[in-house]
């Protein structure tokens, strides 16, 4: 079943190529407010992660060679589907990344301008005249602005380009480590052959190795929208006591647009949050015992036979 669908978010992966070009040419857009450190150690973070996980895949290549050509051609099949399905996984988590970078240097931006603001408090000292600082943080703010403005349109675009693509990796996550977590404990205590696949430690490797990933892909996005809504706790905290009309106002429109903007990553159906992981182990578990259940009935009646 999960292998189905894996094939089939490769087929959407295809036909959603220019989808996904329009999404790379917004965040080189977006993310040139970013540094070039900024950049740095983002890339060091990305590199190391996504190296690690495809020598992790790489080294089941050798195991999926067996005795049976057809069990071999299988086995290769299927961890190309999960290979391409992967590099799918890590780019959206890069792209997610990349966002909550953005939205991390526009609260920094924001912290900045109360610098501005003190000397606006300070002009006596510093010989910087009110007239000159006030219109200087009202250009400042509405740059602030657009970018936001940017951002939020590529957390939108990244969501719908996305949306099948979640929505599977969900569904399949779900079956795998279901299914794998209930096997495991039956081949542990009961002797059930093991399947003929390419995992060196049958069932708990993928299911762990689906989970974790998953778990990534919530901790990025999760993370990425606590970082876009602390930006209006910065805001206020850097111009609650501003007495200037026009910064007053300017604060108010952007306090306004960052409400309107909820920059929360999502497949429509659901939010990708630390709620909707609970739920979905949640949902394992209880499946889990409803197949024991099963499994005991099933028992039973077979000793009645």
């Amino acid at each position: 079943m999960y292998a189905f669908l894996d094939g089939f978010v490769i087929v959407v992966m295809y036909l959603s190529t220019d989808a996904r070009l329009s999404v790379i040419q917004n965040l080189s857009r977006t993310s040139c407010i970013l540094l070039t450190k900024d950049f740095k150690d983002l890339s060091k973070m990305i590199h190391t992660k996504d190296i690690l996980c495809f020598l992790f895949l790489a080294i089941h290549v050798p195991n999926c060679f067996k005795h049976d050509i057809f069990v071999t051609v299988r086995n290769l099949t299927n961890i190309y589907i999960m290979m391409a399905n992967f590099s799918m996984d890590i780019f959206y988590i890069n792209c997610v990344c990349i966002l909550k970078d953005c939205f991390k240097k526009m609260d920094e931006s924001i912290r900045q301008l109360k610098k501005l603001r003190i000397n606006d408090n300070m002009s006596t000292q510093t010989f910087m005249h009110h007239e000159q600082i006030s219109p200087l943080v009202v250009m400042k703010l509405k740059n602030l602005e657009e970018k936001h403005l940017q951002i939020s349109d590529g957390v939108e675009l990244l969501n719908h380009t996305f949306m099948i693509h979640i929505t599977v990796v969900a569904i399949t996550t779900f079956i795998v480590v279901t299914f794998d977590i209930y096997f495991y404990i039956i081949y542990s205590y009961s002797g059930f052959p093991a399947n003929s696949k390419f995992w060196y430690k049958p069932y708990v490797t993928p299911a762990a190795f689906y989970f974790i990933k998953f778990w990534v892909m919530i901790w990025a996005c999760e993370t990425a929208t606590n970082r876009a809504r602390k930006m209006k706790t910065t805001l206020w905290d850097v111009f609650s006591a501003t007495n200037d009309p026009f910064v007053k106002r300017e604060v108010e429109l952007f306090s306004l647009q960052i409400m309107h903007t909820t920059n929360i990553f999502t497949a429509k159906t659901f939010d990708m949050n630390s709620s909707f992981l609970a739920k979905i182990v949640g949902g394992i578990i209880m499946y889990i015992l409803i197949l024991f259940q099963f499994l005991l009935n099933y028992v039973v009646c077979s000793l009645h036979m």
